[in-house]
């Protein structure tokens, strides 16, 4: 670990640079697997739940993102999200309950299924979910308390893709590409640049050269007329998008990154990578 948290560092020009950050980034770093976050409050609960469920199922990385202080949680912090559940209690209600871990290996939270909660956490009931009271960093959480408290939750699609890569090193306003596949499949695209972080500073100003890089992305399926648009800021150098019905058989998406900011010229190289369920695309 010491090697690998070294070597992330120098990735990342110097060891300050490491401070803060998403999860979103680092999942993607370190597995270069496709990472996508989603927002708790454009979300239904039961849309939330399924996702995180679903996730869950295929044994997919899961890192929950809490902005606020509420019910013991803490502001300005990341949590593994370990898995989804749905369960009875004494009374005959169901719960979809999201197990979680805090990190740092305490609990704190103080809601409801919380260890503190002895009215929920009957004998029988910690038999049924197979949990114990310890102050270990794991908890429960319902899923509309973990709504309210995580901002943004990260799923790391882990698995055994097929990949196509384009690499453009060319200068121009835009960049286009056709993407179709033979057979329908699952599949992911993602962007991705050089972060704001990874630039050493320029001289004593204490900025660098990336201030200003951004893209405009639009993926388009042709025939159809449907458009999925995405600003890409410089700050992660990362972005990706999930083709909702996958990618169907005889289908062509049209995808176009377009230098909205300057106007003018891309700045830099970047990589778009696809990702398929099935074969390559």
């Amino acid at each position: 670990m010491p090697i690998l948290e070294k070597a992330y560092a120098k990735f990342n020009v110097f060891y300050a640079n490491m401070d803060g950050g998403t999860p979103l980034q680092s999942i993607q770093d370190l597995t270069n697997m496709p990472a996508i976050r989603y927002t708790s409050s454009e979300q239904s609960t039961d849309e939330l739940f399924r996702i995180i469920h679903e996730a869950d199922q295929n044994d997919w990385i899961l890192v929950g993102a809490c902005q606020r202080s509420y019910q013991g949680l803490t502001a300005g912090h990341a949590y593994t999200i370990l898995g989804a559940m749905k369960v009875k209690d004494d009374n005959g209600m169901e719960w979809n309950l999201i197990k979680m871990r805090n990190p740092w290996a305490s609990e704190g939270y103080t809601g409801p299924w919380s260890d503190k909660d002895h009215s929920r956490w009957t004998d029988e009931m910690k038999r049924k979910v197979g949990h114990s009271h310890a102050d270990d960093g794991i908890f429960l959480v319902p899923v509309d308390t973990f709504r309210i408290a995580y901002t943004f939750y990260y799923v790391g699609m882990y698995q055994d893709w097929k990949t196509t890569t384009w690499t453009n090193t060319s200068q121009g306003r835009s960049w286009r590409k056709s993407i179709s596949s033979p057979v329908d499949q699952q599949a992911v695209l993602t962007l991705r640049w050089i972060a704001r972080r990874r630039y050493p500073l320029a001289g004593c100003s204490g900025k660098n050269d990336n201030e200003t890089q951004s893209y405009n992305v639009f993926l388009t399926n042709r025939g159809k007329g449907r458009r999925i648009q995405e600003p890409a800021f410089n700050d992660l150098g990362y972005i990706a998008f999930v083709f909702p019905d996958g990618i169907k058989a005889g289908d062509t998406w049209d995808l176009m990154v377009y230098d909205f900011k300057s106007g003018q010229a891309t700045k830099q190289d970047f990589t778009v990578t696809l990702y398929g369920a099935q074969g390559e695309i």
